[in-house]
């Protein structure tokens, strides 16, 4: 995940599994080289297939998102995105009351060192992010710059809070 201000004050966060994109790429490549090999059809068939499966896994996965704190508009515009499901929307910056850290659940029930961003309206919440990351401090500081950015393009409020 990204933070970048540009000159007006704008603050956008992106986030990319770009990773996974790769990975699907190598695997779908495998799923074809196979074919090249010695073995019998049947187990080329059976690993090209089992390629091409996770490849397909992979690209589903891959989820990219952007959230746009516009200054100037008061608002945050953010979409979030899959190969198979899309979600969008607005908050005005009243309307955001806080943001957290919140924390994956890991084995047997507790709390991992996985985080993720989250801003909390007076609608619902608004994850960043689907996935779990484990990269608190860089997180903090992306929460720390959305906060700052809210709070410059409201005078007289309050700082938007960071809660654990």
């Amino acid at each position: 995940m990204r933070a970048n201000a540009d000159s007006a004050g704008n603050l956008t966060v992106t986030s990319s599994e770009s990773w996974l994109v790769v990975l699907a790429g190598v695997l779908a490549g495998g799923a074809i080289a196979v074919w090249f090999g010695s073995q019998p059809p049947s187990i080329t068939a059976a690993w090209s297939a089992a390629l091409a499966l996770g490849a397909l896994a992979c690209s589903a996965g891959w989820e990219r998102s952007r959230f746009v704190f516009d200054r100037r508009a008061r608002e945050l515009v953010w979409k979030r995105w899959t190969p198979f499901r899309r979600a969008e929307g607005r908050a005005p910056f009243g309307e955001i009351q806080s943001l957290s850290l919140e924390r994956a659940f890991g084995s047997h029930g507790q709390r991992s060192n996985a985080v993720r961003l989250v801003v909390h309206t007076t609608g619902g919440v608004i994850p960043l992010t689907t996935s779990y990351e484990a990269a608190r401090g860089r997180y903090t500081r992306i929460a720390d710059q959305i906060a700052e950015a809210v709070s410059a393009a409201i005078p007289g409020e309050a700082r938007i809070p960071i809660v654990e």
